[in-house]
C-alpha cells in the first residue's frame, strides 16, 4: 500500500478528530470534577464550622460544671447551629 498525500491527509484528519473528541471528553470530566470538588469543599467548611461550635460548647459546659455553679443555674444553652444536630 502506498501512502499518497490524500491518504496521509485523511489519516491526519482522522487522528485530529479523535484527539479533539478525547480532549472534549476530558474537559467535560474536568468540569464535572471541579463542580464536585466545590461541593465537597463547601461541606468540609460546614463541618469544620460545626466542629468549632461544638468544641466551644463543650468547653462552656466543662467550665460550667467545674466552676461549681450554684444550684438551679441552668447549663449553657445549645448553640443554634447545633440544634438540628443534637
Amino acid at each position: 500500500m502506498t501512502l499518497t498525500p490524500d491518504v496521509i491527509q485523511a489519516i491526519g484528519v482522522a487522528v485530529a478528530a479523535v484527539l479533539t473528541a478525547w480532549q472534549a471528553n476530558m474537559w467535560s470530566k474536568l468540569r464535572d470534577l471541579n463542580a464536585r470538588v466545590k461541593v465537597v469543599e463547601t461541606e468540609r467548611d460546614q463541618f469544620k464550622h460545626l466542629l468549632r461550635v461544638s468544641v466551644q460548647h463543650i468547653r462552656e459546659w466543662m467550665s460550667w460544671a467545674t466552676n461549681h455553679a450554684p444550684p438551679g443555674t441552668p447549663p449553657p444553652a445549645v448553640p443554634p447551629e447545633l440544634r438540628d444536630e443534637v
